[in-house]
């Protein structure tokens, strides 16, 4: 399994928006045609239902591993037929996130929310 090269300066993105502004839709648009490509910016959601719980309350810098770890394993995505695109959930999709996971230890704070880490819910994955 190919993981990315971590960079911080790579990873970190700090934006400042007015409150009531729309730069955050707009953002998330933009964010919503990387998927797929080496751009994305860890914003829009790229994730199915079977794992939406744990990626949504995940911070950009790790969504954007996640998502080149994907990337960087012929992991393609899926048109969701309404002009955007996700990666199904499958086996090797779960060993991507729990191997990004548990490389990089998240802490409480680098979730948007208080949960325990990720590959404590998800089903095994069979080695195959």
């Amino acid at each position: 399994m190919k993981m990315p090269k971590y960079e911080k300066n790579c990873y970190t993105l700090s934006v400042a928006m007015t409150c009531g502004s729309d730069g955050y839709s707009k953002l998330n648009k933009l964010d919503e045609s990387f998927v797929g490509t080496n751009s994305y910016m860890g914003i829009a959601y790229f994730w199915d239902h079977e794992v939406k719980h744990t990626m949504r309350d995940m911070t950009p810098k790790f969504r954007k591993i996640i998502h080149d770890a994907l990337i960087l394993n012929d992991i393609q995505p899926k048109n969701d037929g309404f002009g955007g695109k996700y990666f199904e959930t499958t086996d090797d999709v779960y060993r991507i996130i729990n191997a990004v996971l548990k490389k990089y230890k998240p802490t409480d704070w680098e979730y948007y929310s208080f949960r325990e880490p990720f590959y404590y819910h998800y089903r095994k994955v069979s080695n195959g």
